[in-house]
């Protein structure tokens, strides 16, 4: 990506060109976030990109996080330009300062990713990974859908592991030898 602007808190980036199914990178800051990854279902150009941190204060339409979520960050980032359509996948690696989690008691195994359904107005929180450790920060990762008001939060205790699954169908219903 092109920096357009970057300050503490807000960050503009311009990518000249995609390719269709290959990860561009399209944001490289500013904190808590590390990079930001995209993939598009078909090449596009000229793709701006807009990162606007709003530190710990919570976004006055967004709802309040879920009870036990201590907010470390918030974040919109969007993509103008580019439709839900054209957006095939999104992938973030950001990062919490160690001072904020001993600070705030949270356990670094709770970090979560949360993204702001601004549809049904909840928050959607995508668990994520971490995957490496300086004297000051913890990195993790996290593969998104799409982008719009984020929240990087974490808890004093574990969250609970929830899985759904809803609407499986598996065809073939039964395997045939060779296939």
């Amino acid at each position: 990506p092109v920096a357009e602007l970057v300050t503490a808190t807000v960050a503009t980036y311009r990518v000249p060109e995609t390719g269709e199914m290959t990860w561009v990178t399209v944001v490289g800051s500013p904190p808590s976030i590390d990079s930001v990854l995209a993939r598009f279902t078909k090449p596009l150009t000229d793709v701006s990109v807009s990162l606007v941190s709003r530190g710990g204060r919570r976004p006055a339409h967004a709802p309040s996080l879920p009870t036990g979520q201590i907010p470390s960050d918030y974040f919109y980032l969007s993509l103008p330009e580019v439709t839900p359509e054209d957006l095939f996948q999104a992938h973030l690696t950001f990062f919490v300062e160690k001072s904020w989690l001993e600070a705030n008691q949270v356990h670094k195994w709770s970090i979560q990713f949360n993204r702001l359904d601004e549809e049904l107005n909840i928050w959607v929180p995508f668990p994520s990974k971490r995957i490496d450790e300086t004297d000051e920060r913890i990195f993790y990762t996290v593969v998104v859908p799409g982008f719009s008001v984020i929240a990087i939060t974490g808890s004093t205790e574990l969250p609970e592991l929830v899985v759904h699954v809803g609407a499986l169908k598996i065809e073939p219903a039964a395997g045939v030898v060779g296939e």
